[in-house]
């Protein structure tokens, strides 16, 4: 049995942790209700680590360090592309993922949540495949991604 990590990358700051975690507790949901493979399916939510509600951390580097590590060890990472132009964060991780998928010894699935409508190119040829709901994002994973 294999395990399989998704890392869910989207803004945190300046939004409630109910905000953060809505939408990744969906996405989870959605696809554990769909998958009913041999293989196990870990989430990886920053919110639940780090958060600005309760302020854990004594540095932001110890945030980037930890967030970078856990980027890097997923297999699929799932964007939320709403006010990504407001997430310095998510850019950050956007780019670490690039430079593993060029450079690595391994490839990291992106799977975009949103509209392509406005999008930095960059940001939307970083992604493998862009949803416009969670629905449709939890179904291409299961489908074609958890094989």
């Amino acid at each position: 049995m294999k395990e399989i990590k998704i890392y869910t990358c989207g803004k945190m700051s300046g939004i409630s942790f109910d905000a953060q975690m809505g939408w990744r507790r969906f996405l989870q949901e959605e696809v554990e209700k769909r998958y009913d493979g041999l293989n196990k399916i870990t989430f990886i939510h920053p919110p639940l680590f780090y958060n600005y509600e309760n302020k854990l951390h004594k540095s932001e580097r110890e945030i980037l360090d930890w967030e970078m590590k856990q980027v890097h060890d997923c297999d699929i990472v799932v964007v939320d592309l709403h006010d990504i132009e407001t997430t310095v964060g998510s850019h950050m991780e956007l780019g670490e993922i690039q430079g593993i998928n060029r450079f690595g010894d391994k490839y990291i699935f992106i799977i975009g949540i949103g509209s392509e409508h406005r999008l930095h190119p960059w940001i939307k040829e970083s992604c493998h495949r862009i949803e416009f709901d969670y629905y449709d994002a939890a179904k291409y994973i299961v489908e074609y991604l958890l094989i």
